[in-house]
């Protein structure tokens, strides 16, 4: 390489360098070794080899060519390396088959070839069409590769000086702009392919500034440029293992709407028509909601790229019309504004420089950089979702869960039930499908499944504090329904809203294992019947229709204990001498799996000896709450009312057991009528075994009657 040939290299290297076509990465010395492969073509080079070949192996038969174009047999000089204009012909010698099928370049290499086909018609001058070839063929490749670089005159000029050998660049580029084969894209500060039209563009531009009126910052009109993706507030996850996510929100005023559903808060970008941060401080020291206010101080900027949008829109519903060409290059114009415009907004957002301030909670809050911003989304989830249980499991805890963890759930409930008095609800020590990793979660390092002191396993209240909170809801829920009884959906719209906001995942496991754990403190109801057991069955419902079930807590005080112990006394259970949830529904329950197991006549005669056994039936049958059934109305239905009188307390007790015995022999009886009603009337002896030898005796004869016939 002579020295004249090393400058212009250098030369070419800055050029590129500074125009962020090569990574700073890349130094001097490795571009030299790259010679005669220039920089800006070793840049485009690679990204073809990446884009339309095979990486290595491309770029090894690259270096190993030596047939036409190939680098082994080029010669270069001190005004011509191997330049774009060669690598253009390289690529499209040897990467014909992929460019002729449809891709996303198409476009591109389809104006490039009609640009050359252009220059090749006759519009150049003939000794100028080499030259106007090779500059047409590296603003192709440029504008395809680096479309936001900038490729102005000065650039294009030096790079046809000192890599394409082209002695007048200045005069091939004006002519190639002159025929509109090429033009200077003001917007993008690039030179682009041109086919041609009849259209001054930027001249309109300037009329278009006349007629149309500076827009103001309307929310409507800004928010379609306003990044769409949410928010993660990293440290909040991290800490509680529950994702929040934050949705961006475009207004002019302050926005108070309560995040719900995949939305865990809203960051409002406030770009106002009036002055009103006072407004702002209060709503935000009040609202008490996930919410960061980004007021935009400085919106010149914006004004600016959404006017340029407006002007051509403008041109492009009152000037272009028919025009395919001027409509083409106005709507890549108006894409590459709507870019900049994007930039400009989040841009404040992700990197603050000043002109943008926040609130959170009455407060200004200081964002200096990416990670500042990051912070205070996570003290807006520490603040606003303060009473969230920790539960690091992302199997679950997610708003939906995948098909594959709705399984895990099935399998979990059900070994909940089969397997909740052993060790590890019976799940094998070597295996960890899903399930066991969830079970960890929520059942072992909780403490909710545990040995007692005994040794024995249990399920109660969970004794680590990362569930604590969740716990305490759910109990404060199930005490209050002491006095009414509420919807399983009202503590489900509770869960998911400040300060909890759990995600449905996390509420699709833990509602079924809260209501098994406390399954003897409460009586459930699906519509106006009640709920007997706590099973697979239930949960499956619970699942589809949750809005159809009822809870209401047992409230033992001044539960009458001798009408308590009367009941127990029939089931042959031990007296209590105080009354707990437990002992309450564990004598309430074998009363209505008895109604339950009775045939559909028991359930429906009247025909009993005593009226009293006909108004026990039906109480069970029509119960909607089984304490009050039991303690006042079936008491009620008896005729008792006072059990302080020992007389009065035994007569109860043998109502029940007749009334019991009715309904166990009553269909037993039934069947007795109609044989001795069937018998009588036939005039048959009443003993069993005498009419059977008559039916069997006379069914034999009309058996022979008909073989006879």
């Amino acid at each position: 390489m002579t020295d004249n040939a090393k400058e212009n290299f250098l030369e070419i290297f800055s050029l590129a360098k500074k125009n962020k076509i090569i990574s700073e990465s890349l130094t001097v010395r490795t571009s030299k070794m790259l010679y005669p492969l220039d920089a800006v073509a070793a840049s485009c080079l690679t990204l073809a080899i990446q884009r339309y070949g095979q990486n290595e192996r491309t770029l090894f038969s690259f270096l190993h060519d030596t047939a036409s174009n190939s680098i082994n047999s080029f010669l270069p000089n001190d005004t011509t390396t191997y330049n774009l204009a060669v690598v253009y012909d390289y690529v499209i010698y040897n990467f014909y088959t992929a460019l002729a099928e449809t891709n996303l370049d198409s476009t591109n290499w389809r104006a490039i070839r009609v640009a050359i086909e252009r220059v090749e018609s006759g519009i150049i001058n003939k000794n100028n069409i080499d030259d106007a070839l090779k500059i047409v063929k590296s603003i192709g490749l440029l504008n395809l590769f680096y479309n936001g670089v900038v490729v102005d005159l000065a650039f294009l000029e030096t790079y046809a000086l000192k890599a394409l050998g082209i002695k007048n660049p200045r005069g091939i580029i004006e002519k190639l702009t002159a025929n509109k084969i090429i033009r200077f894209a003001a917007y993008k500060s690039q030179f682009i392919l041109f086919e041609g039209t009849d259209i001054n563009i930027e001249d309109e531009l300037y009329k278009a500034a006349t007629i149309v009126p500076v827009p103001k910052l309307v929310a409507a009109e800004i928010a379609p440029y306003v990044k769409k993706t949410v928010v993660v507030a990293s440290a909040s996850y991290y800490r509680t293992g529950t994702p929040r996510y934050f949705q961006y929100v475009v207004s002019n005023e302050p926005y108070d709407v309560e995040p719900t559903g995949d939305d865990d808060g809203f960051i409002n970008l406030i770009f106002p028509l009036e002055d009103i941060k006072d407004c702002i401080l209060k709503l935000s020291a009040s609202s008490g909601k996930a919410i960061v206010y980004a007021y935009f101080n400085d919106t010149e900027k914006i004004v600016r790229h959404l006017y340029e949008i407006k002007k051509l829109q403008y041109l492009l519903d009152n000037v272009v019309l028919e025009d395919r060409i001027a409509k083409g290059e106005i709507l890549k114009q108006q894409s590459f504004e709507a870019q900049l415009l994007n930039e400009a907004i989040n841009s404040c957002v992700e990197m603050p420089n000043g002109q943008v301030e926040w609130f959170f909670n009455g407060e200004q809050q200081i964002i200096k950089s990416r990670k500042d911003f990051n912070k205070l989304l996570s003290t807006v989830c520490d603040v606003v979702y303060n009473e969230t249980p920790i539960i690091r499991n992302e199997l679950f805890n997610k708003q939906k869960i995948s098909s594959a963890i709705s399984l895990a759930r099935v399998n979990l409930l059900d070994a909940m039930i089969e397997h909740w008095q052993e060790e590890d609800f019976g799940f094998s020590p070597t295996q960890y499908p899903p399930e066991r990793t969830i079970y960890n979660t929520l059942f072992k390092s909780s403490g909710i499944h545990r040995q007692n002191e005994d040794g024995l396993w249990i399920l109660g209240e969970p004794i680590t504090p990362n569930l604590q909170s969740l716990w305490t809801v759910c109990s404060d829920f199930l005490a209050k329904s002491t006095e009414k009884a509420f919807k399983l959906s009202d503590l489900v719209k509770t869960l998911k809203m400040r300060p909890y906001k759990l995600k449905q995942g996390v509420i699709d496991f833990w509602l079924p294992i809260f209501l098994f754990v406390r399954q003897q403190e409460f009586a459930l109801y699906n519509g106006e019947t009640f709920v007997l057991n706590i099973n697979k069955e239930l949960f499956e419902l619970l699942q589809k229709r949750l809005n159809d079930f009822t809870i209401k807590a047992f409230d033992v005080n001044g539960i009458k204990l001798e009408l308590f112990n009367k009941y127990r006394e029939f089931l042959n259970k031990e007296r209590g001498e105080t009354i707990t949830s437990n002992s309450l529904m564990d004598t309430i329950r074998p009363f209505f799996n008895f109604y339950n197991g009775l045939n559909k006549y028991a359930k429906t005669t009247r025909k009993f000896d005593y009226d009293v056994t006909a108004k026990f039936r039906d109480v069970l049958a029509t119960a909607k709450d089984p304490c009050k059934a039991f303690l006042e109305d079936i008491p009620a239905a008896l005729g008792y009312n006072d059990f302080h009188n020992e007389e009065f307390a035994a007569q109860y007790l043998q109502l029940i057991k007749t009334a019991v015995h009715e309904l166990v022999i009553c269909y037993d009886l039934f069947i007795d009528r109609i044989e001795d009603a069937v018998v009588g009337y036939l005039g048959l002896p009443h003993d069993y075994i005498k009419y059977k030898e008559i039916f069997g005796s006379a069914l034999f004869k009309y058996k022979q009657r008909i073989v006879n016939n």
